[in-house]
């Protein structure tokens, strides 16, 4: 049968000392939840550290890679540059009479 604990705190910090205590005394499974981060507690309850910000960096060296490459094999080159064919107004003009 499981145990559970629930409790209140007005302040931040005796929350971080009591789950301190209750990491402490082999209780596995803590949470806490707060309407604001409360500093230490990650420590207290001993968290790992978050894997969000390794797969942001992926997802957004991912998508910029793949907006280069795909702007490059459309057009053949590296930078835009004026337009590969003249326009039929332009060829054959002359201002020569």
């Amino acid at each position: 049968m499981k145990r559970l604990v629930l409790a209140e705190f007005a302040e931040p910090e005796p929350m971080v000392e009591a789950a301190r205590k209750l990491r402490d005394s082999g209780r596995e499974g803590l949470d806490a939840y707060s309407p604001y981060p409360v500093h230490g507690i990650d420590d207290a309850l001993k968290l790992p550290r978050s894997k969000v910000p390794l797969v942001a960096l992926i997802a957004g060296l991912s998508g910029a890679a793949g907006g280069y490459t795909s702007s490059t094999s459309r057009t053949g080159r590296r930078t835009p540059g004026p337009p590969t064919s003249r326009s039929p107004s332009n060829r054959g003009s002359s201002s020569a009479r």
